[in-house]
């Protein structure tokens, strides 16, 4: 899980650390960055005033863009905090 404040636009740097590329997909906000290897990206997301959201890459489809997990049994949570700092940092 991942912390952000509610309804507070947060900067989510992403950092593919892989030799294949990878993506970064919130199908709730409408979010699908593609990262190819070694390439870092900022996606700005405001999480919605009520429940979490789930991101996943939309390669691999797993937690951690894990290969090989089973379809829709994927993604990691982005919830809310009030200590949350504004730039969360995602190696994927």
């Amino acid at each position: 899980m991942i912390a952000a404040k509610r309804e507070q636009e947060v900067t989510v740097e992403l950092k593919n650390q892989g030799d294949v590329d990878h993506n970064f997909a919130i199908d709730s906000l409408g979010i699908s960055q593609d990262l190819a290897p070694g390439q870092t990206v900022q996606v700005q997301v405001t999480l919605p005033q009520t429940g979490d959201v789930t991101f996943y890459c939309e390669y691999h489809e797993g937690p951690g863009c894990s290969a090989g997990s089973p379809p829709r049994d994927r993604g990691t949570r982005l919830a809310s905090s009030p200590d949350a700092k504004e730039i969360v940092h995602v190696p994927i």
